[in-house]
């Protein structure tokens, strides 16, 4: 059980005028309470927010059904997910066997441990056996690894504004600068909540490979699921995880008449399904979020209906839509969607997403430089 000491020794916190060197206390040499920025001593030493219990679940649930339980857990969290630092090692054990395709059960990975020279570290034995009695099925770990994501993401909450607070003090001079370094740092927190989204350049290059094998192998057949339009089967082989397809064509092409009953179609085939407005970008991410976050083990179907030229009455929903809108046409759009009449408007949303992209970009080039530079040398 993680524990947190604490400096107080009993005096009243210093006012901040008082200098190191100054006072009873600091020639005796007994502890000082920091002050936080709030002028509450109590904020410095509260405990961060952490489930033992939910990390708890989750490793058990990765002992007891490590083939179904830990290619979940990997893809959306790593060990510093976890608050404990035990469970942290535990984790990375775990992982270890699992990508050397090694067995995992009670006496092996406890064996392993031992080899390791971590079994002391983690609690002995005896806790290691607690874990595959803490949970009585894995079908819940799904609930586990949100908490302890959610715990994280709170903790690493924390940690930036603390440091945002620190230096705000002590970096008046460079305010431009700070601010950008701490919208980068929040923006930074905020990806966290899509993590396993992100695969490396070999492993996107290895699945399509597999993907062309399996297209060369299969002669034609569909290899994914099939959507009901035999013309599209045929050009995508069915869909396919991580795919986004959208059908387009022209007014009066018989869209909605071939795909209005998809939704149902798909509901058949074992979809989630969710219909949205396709100009509300809110209900777009909060629909995309709630399909990310389902762990039922159904792909999810996102159907966004929108309409061409909206906005424009005299051109909304003909194919006159698709010509120059001029300016007469576009103040109309503007004044119609809720938009400023500036000429040129940049979202809240765009900036959000932007926070911080220039210097992330520039400090992945570094990174590549040093290490064409190792290369090289």
């Amino acid at each position: 059980m993680a524990t947190q000491s604490s400096a107080w020794t009993g005096e009243k916190p210093r006012k901040a005028g008082n200098g190191a060197g100054r006072g009873s206390a600091a020639r005796s040499g007994e502890k000082v309470v920091p002050i936080s920025p709030t002028g509450s001593a109590q904020d410095i030493h509260r405990t961060p927010p952490q489930s033992v219990d939910a990390e708890q679940g989750v490793l058990g649930s990765m002992l007891i059904s490590p083939r179904e339980t830990i290619a979940e857990c990997v893809e959306k969290i790593n060990e510093e997910y976890f608050y404990v630092p035990a469970h942290r090692t535990i984790y990375n054990v775990l992982v270890d066997l699992w990508n050397a395709s090694q067995a995992i059960d009670l006496i092996t990975f406890t064996q392993v441990l031992r080899d390791r020279h971590l079994l002391d570290s983690v609690g002995g034995a005896a806790f290691v056996t607690s874990l595959f009695t803490f949970v009585p099925t894995a079908a819940n770990v799904g609930y586990y690894l949100d908490i302890v994501r959610d715990k994280y993401i709170l903790r690493e909450i924390i940690s930036a504004a603390t440091e945002s607070v620190r230096r705000a003090y002590e970096e008046q001079d460079e305010v431009n600068n700070l601010l950008d370094e701490v919208e980068q740092r929040i923006f930074a927190v905020g990806e966290d909540r899509f993590k396993g989204q992100l695969l490396s350049m070999k492993d996107q290059v290895m699945d399509a490979i597999e993907s062309i094998e399996k297209l060369y192998e299969g002669k034609g057949r569909i290899t994914g699921i099939s959507t009901g339009f035999v013309e599209l089967d045929r050009m995508t082989s069915g869909l396919h995880g991580s795919e986004m397809i959208v059908i387009a064509a022209l007014d009066a092409a018989a869209k909605e008449t071939q795909s209005e009953d998809t939704g149902k179609r798909m509901e058949a085939y074992g979809f989630d399904v969710q219909e949205i407005d396709g100009h509300d970008m809110r209900q777009f991410l909060d629909a995309f979020d709630v399909a990310k976050r389902r762990d039922n083990g159904k792909p999810q179907f996102i159907i966004a209906h929108t309409l061409i030229g909206k906005g424009i009455p005299e051109v909304e929903g003909t194919y006159k839509a698709h010509g120059e809108a001029g300016a007469k046409f576009v103040d109309a759009a503007r004044k119609a969607l809720g938009l400023p009449e500036e000429h040129y408007f940049v979202s809240q949303e765009v900036y959000n997403y932007f926070a911080g992209h220039k210097k992330k970009l520039l400090a992945d080039y570094d990174r590549w430089e040093e290490t064409y530079s190792a290369w090289r040398n």
